[in-house]
């Protein structure tokens, strides 16, 4: 049973290793592509620290790989979210989690000793419940967004990441805190690390280059377009851009394709591939912060309310606004109009300055 576990357990972090090296290759050193190979990596420590063999053999190394196996759950809800929410930034509470993560994981385990049983239940348990609270959150944001998700393969590997990783994620935690702080029986964990395996195996070759490349736009890409799909671009330019679709508050891909009686598959792959949108909010905010730019500097609309504004595009609330348009144009709607309005009244005045007194 022991030389079995450890096959398994090394086989999955050569398929992790392997898998994590590619999409970094592929890829380049960006967020996402930092995060899953993170994650990979935050697996494999988690292989080597419940290994009852493994794990001995580390030496020195064991602090590191429990540090990086107990924070499995961040590390997979950092993946989740930079793979599925183009907009995700790192903020400084996802820093002091990870941190809190790094000290439970040694509280749990009072130094190198996860080969034995685990002495400290009441750390275990809150370390679960915050890693079930991650892994839920994980699971939401891939379900959440998927609608306007523009990119077929990412839009697929949300089911299976919610399918099968994130629940077996939830199904190890919960398993792990039945047993309260005796360590599981050995037959268990060899079936965990088979699970592992075969998770590893089966979603490597989801991992393609498009689901961390944005498609770049250029003026040629039109020219190499199908006809069918020229004439359905014209179709959506021509409801966006003069139509002002994009006003309607709640419009979804969904109901835009509707409108333009096309296929829904048909359109995602347009925006995607040919203007370079990875999500249609995106694509959307795109056509609402700039109409928006222009009221917020017309001094004849001075006197509406931001929030107006927003509504009138489409949001349905301000806080969905603000952060659009500060994401986009790097200050709050607010500040975007004060600074616009004082250029503007600076201007009048130093054209006032400027005319010759009559004599």
């Amino acid at each position: 049973m022991e030389a079995a576990d450890n096959i398994l357990r090394l086989a999955a972090i050569g398929v992790l290793t392997l898998t994590a090296l590619r999409i970094l290759w592929m890829a380049g050193v960006t967020r996402a592509s930092v995060a899953t190979a993170l994650f990979m990596g935050s697996v494999t420590a988690y292989m080597l620290a419940s290994s009852r063999s493994l794990f001995p053999l580390l030496g020195s190394f064991q602090y590191l790989v429990i540090a990086g196996g107990s924070s499995l759950p961040m590390f997979f809800w950092w993946f989740s979210c930079t793979l599925f929410d183009d907009a995700f930034t790192y903020r400084l509470w996802h820093g002091l989690l990870f941190a809190g993560f790094l000290v439970l994981g040694q509280v749990i385990t009072t130094g190198p000793t996860v080969a034995s049983d685990i002495p400290n239940s009441g750390a275990l348990v809150l370390h679960h419940v915050i890693a079930l609270g991650l892994a839920f959150s994980a699971i939401f944001e891939a379900i959440n967004s998927r609608a306007g998700d523009l990119i077929e393969s990412r839009r697929q590997l949300r089911l299976i990441i919610v399918i099968g990783t994130g629940l077996y994620i939830l199904m190890v935690l919960s398993v792990e805190l039945t047993f309260d702080n005796v360590r599981p029986p050995a037959w268990l964990e060899t079936m965990n690390a088979a699970g592992i395996l075969a998770l590893s195996l089966f979603l490597a070759p989801k991992f393609s280059r498009e689901l961390y490349v944005t498609p770049v736009t250029q003026p040629q890409l039109q020219q190499e377009m199908a006809p069918t799909d020229r004439l359905i671009l014209e179709k959506l330019l021509t409801a966006i851009e003069q139509e002002k679709l994009y006003r309607e508050e709640a419009l979804t891909i969904t109901a835009l394709a509707d409108r333009l009686a096309v296929q829904e598959y048909r359109l995602r792959r347009l925006i995607n591939r040919h203007l370079g949108y990875r999500n249609f909010n995106a694509f959307l905010n795109h056509y609402r912060i700039s109409e928006a730019q222009s009221h917020l500097a017309d001094i004849s609309m001075a006197r509406i309310p931001v929030l107006t504004i927003a509504m009138d595009l489409g949001y349905r609330s301000l806080s969905p606004f603000n952060r659009a348009f500060k994401e986009i144009t790097g200050v709050t709607p607010t500040e975007y109009r004060r600074e616009k309005l004082a250029t503007d009244r600076l201007t009048d005045s130093e054209k006032m300055t400027s005319i010759p007194e009559s004599t």
